[in-house]
């Protein structure tokens, strides 16, 4: 995995969402990747959150969650 070619991708067009392919390193070495789940103010209220996957299939899938469950509850689905 080269880190100049990491992936970024708004889960929704508009949605302010992001999902970012993340090396993992330890001592300068990269030895996978993982994936960054990036869910703005505007959705939780409360400083944004921020949740780490290894698969993309799931961050998509927290993402959506996110979606929804915003639609559904408001700010108030992140505090629970």
């Amino acid at each position: 995995m080269d880190t100049k070619t990491c992936l970024r991708m708004e889960h929704h067009e508009r949605s302010g969402i992001w999902i970012d392919q993340v090396p993992n390193r330890h001592g300068g070495v990269i030895f996978g990747e993982s994936w960054r789940v990036t869910v703005p103010r505007a959705y939780t209220g409360k400083p944004r959150v921020r949740r780490q996957f290894r698969s993309l299939a799931n961050a998509e899938r927290f993402a959506e969650d996110a979606v929804e469950g915003w639609k559904q509850r408001g700010s108030d689905f992140f505090t629970l």
